[in-house]
This record gives C-alpha cells, structure tokens and sequence, in this order.
C-alpha cells in the first residue's frame, strides 16, 4: 500500500484543518489560515493521529514511540480487563494477575504473603480475598494506563 504523500492535522491556533507535505512534518511553520507560527506534528505510526516529533508515547492510542520507554513497560500497550480480571479469579493468591498489569510491587506482595501464609498457617484464604477485591477495585495497570 502506497504511502500518502500529505498529512492533514488541525492548527492548535484557529482550529482548521492543514493539510500538508510529509517533507514538512516537525518543522515550524505557519498556517495558511490565521498565519500564527504552528509546529507541524507528525503522524502516530500505530493510529495516525497528529502527535509532536518530540513525543515519546502518543496521547490517542496510548503506544509508546520511544522504544526504550516500550521496553520497560514490557513492550505492551494496553491490557485487557478481562484477562486481569479471569488472571484474579484462578491465580489471585498468587499475584498473577498484578504480574500481568505491570504491578510488580503489589504482585511480589501478594505472592510473598501467600506462600508464607500458606505454608505457615493455612490463611493464604485471607490474600485470595485481596486479589478477589482487587478485581472490584484496580482499573489501571502499573503504568498508569486504564485496563480496556
């Protein structure tokens, strides 16, 4: 599939459309409208949406562009819910779940917690109550963004 040779964004200064050379994405220009000075963005490589040259993760889609910042959130953009929440309700005593949304404080907790009191009293039934509430409670993983 051809690449388009322009790119439409909207001027953050009168809020109309610009459409655009891609030879001109990240330069300073004008806008052909209200002539204030804009910064032309460049399209996010995974949704398309305007985004500054500078960006390191995009606003819309939530995909980090800077490839070291991917790598130490795992590489991953958003978790799923559903898998945190089923994660809970099998493997809840043991952190899984908190594993999978990048929550690793809270997951070797838990995990810590079980295993001790599993073996030392058999109470990990109390840590299992934990993750099951947390199920109720968590909707964000360890790096801020929502669990869709």
């Amino acid at each position: 599939m051809k690449q388009s040779t322009s790119f439409i964004f909207e001027c953050p200064a009168c809020d109309d459309l610009i459409d655009v050379e891609r030879e001109l994405v990240g330069i300073e220009a004008k806008c052909p409208h209200c002539r204030q000075k804009i910064f032309v963005p460049k399209p996010c490589p995974f949704c398309g949406s305007p985004i500054l040259a500078t960006a390191k993760k995009c606003p819309d889609c939530g995909e980090y562009l800077d490839p070291r910042l991917a790598a130490r959130s795992g590489g991953h953009g958003a978790k799923s819910l559903a898998l945190y929440i089923v994660l809970g309700l099998f493997f809840g005593g043991f952190g899984i779940h908190n594993f999978y949304a990048g929550r690793y404080v809270v997951a070797v907790i838990q995990l810590g917690l079980f295993l001790l009191l599993l073996l030392v009293f058999p109470l990990g039934v109390i840590i299992s109550a934990w993750a099951f509430a947390e199920l109720f409670l968590v909707r964000t993983d360890g790096f801020g963004q929502p669990l869709i």
